[in-house]
């Protein structure tokens, strides 16, 4: 080498690692931006799939529950409007059947003006 190109000759210029891989990759916060976005997806996704698990799991747990609900108002009609003598149930079981009914149409009214009147706090 000469001399005049040892002069020329450029001292490479040190740089952190960070600065590097942002070198190499001009596009860090595009992908950042993009990896971000597909994690949201991923997660609203996840969320939508439960959602549909649980719904799919509970309409027919409700609709079952309906239906014991509607058995036991229908046989507590029937036997109410049938003579004493034609009656199959006992006491026990028709106070069991005015309990249920009872405790349900409870829950019914407490939800239904709870939604009326909320608490003020």
């Amino acid at each position: 080498m000469t001399e005049e190109s040892k002069k020329t000759k450029r001292i490479p210029k040190r740089v952190s690692k960070a600065e590097s891989e942002e070198s190499k990759n001009p596009d860090v916060d595009a992908v950042k931006e993009a990896s971000k976005v597909s994690g949201e997806k991923r997660k609203e996704a996840i969320r939508q799939k439960i959602h549909e698990l649980v719904i799919d799991n509970l309409k027919p747990s409700f609709l079952f529950l309906l239906s014991v609900v509607l058995v036991a108002i229908f046989f507590r009609f029937v036997h109410l409007i049938l003579p004493a003598c034609c009656g199959w149930m006992d006491e026990s079981q028709l106070s069991f059947i005015d309990k249920i009914l009872a405790f349900i149409f409870g829950g019914v009214v407490v939800k239904y003006f709870s939604d009326i009147f909320p608490e003020k706090s």
